[in-house]
């Protein structure tokens, strides 16, 4: 569970408006999050298993730094040490910065680190799309830089530790936690349909550099999976080896996701994208068009990977293991305005073991 999920949830409460940078500051806005009842009731009713992603720190961060860390505000390391020590101070979590969960000969879970310990840095469309030939900056960098193998999430230890944990894994589910989608999606050509006139100039820019990653083959996020692609077809490759029914579970970009994972031109495992509790995703971007526009044109433009997409609603998913099959559930609130158990009515997808692929529950 990341903070995103949280922090609109507990915002309200928080005493201090500017960044947090210290281990002071990290621990008061912590006490502020953790003191929400309706949190603390989840807690007691629930057993956790906690996965980082950049908001424990600072917004798109990797080993060196964060997009949202500049050099006025002090060194890195002491940042990203001292949030790690409260969240371990605050959260059900060991020193380890990832682990394997054994659910009895049914499911083996991996949690991993996919931003502090040995992400590279990430590269940006918008550095691209500066160029003096923007067209030809995208396509060099598709058959380059974006292809060079010591691009990493994991890093080369943790690697060979998923690696091979899976190899030896028996039981009938390799679930793999990390905190960004694995699968591609990629900017379809009419997005800039969905984007205001009066929009800010910046989310102008972010969907017309979308649009020309899109033409030259490239995803459209590069702080996911999809600017790590040699370190993603290794990981599905041990997936391969292994023989794993592999699911990945992913989260951060606020939005629902389900994912068909090839590599090689063969199966290699699905991914199970979550949306976020109250955090806002694609509905607050493009206000005026009609979400299922949205993600109609995301599924047409992204049709080698993506399977299903919401943009629209917040909740939570719940996925359910069987020997039979592994369903989730993204369960949609019908509102994050009031405190309210209320659902509506949400998706379904699953997979059966050996198929490798989704299909509709």
């Amino acid at each position: 569970m990341n903070m995103d999920a949280v922090v609109m949830m507990a915002a309200r409460n928080s005493r201090r408006a500017d960044e947090i940078l210290t281990l002071a500051d990290y621990r008061l806005r912590y006490s502020s999050y953790r003191s929400d009842k309706q949190l603390q009731a989840l807690h007691a009713n629930f057993p956790m298993i906690v996965n980082t992603d950049d908001h424990e720190t600072a917004n798109d961060a990797w080993e060196g730094g964060a997009q949202n860390h500049s050099v006025d505000e002090g060194d890195w390391n002491a940042r990203r040490n001292a949030a790690m020590q409260v969240w371990r101070e605050w959260l059900p979590v060991g020193e380890q910065p990832w682990k394997e969960y054994a659910i009895g000969d049914l499911a083996t879970y991996y949690r991993t680190d996919t931003r502090a310990v040995a992400r590279s840095k990430p590269y940006s469309h918008g550095d691209l799309a500066r160029a003096g030939d923007p067209a030809k900056a995208f396509a060099e960098f598709r058959d380059g830089a974006w292809r060079d193998p010591s691009m990493t999430m994991l890093g080369t230890e943790q690697e060979a530790w998923l690696s091979r944990s899976m190899l030896g894994d028996k039981s009938t589910w390799a679930l793999l936690g990390t905190g960004t989608n694995m699968g591609y999606s990629y900017t379809p050509e009419n997005a800039m349909d969905w984007v205001p006139r009066v929009a800010p100039e910046r989310a102008i820019n972010y969907v017309r550099q979308g649009i020309a990653a899109a033409k030259a083959g490239l995803p459209y996020n590069l702080d996911n999976w999809g600017g790590y692609p040699t370190a993603r077809s290794r990981i599905l490759s041990a997936a391969q080896r292994a023989d794993a029914n592999l699911v990945v579970i992913t989260g951060d970009s606020h939005n629902g996701w389900a994912f068909d994972l090839p590599e090689a031109g063969k199966p290699a495992g699905v991914e199970f994208g979550g949306h976020s509790v109250s955090s806002p995703g694609f509905e607050s971007a493009v206000p005026f068009t009609d979400p299922s526009v949205v993600a109609r044109s995301l599924l047409d433009a992204s049709k080698q990977e993506l399977r299903w997409a919401d943009t629209s609603n917040r909740g939570y998913m719940h996925l359910a293991l069987t020997p039979q099959a592994a369903t989730n559930e993204w369960v949609f609130m019908q509102t994050v305005k009031d405190i309210s158990l209320a659902t509506k009515t949400g998706h379904k997808m699953k997979v059966r073991p050996g198929r490798k692929v989704l299909e509709q529950a």
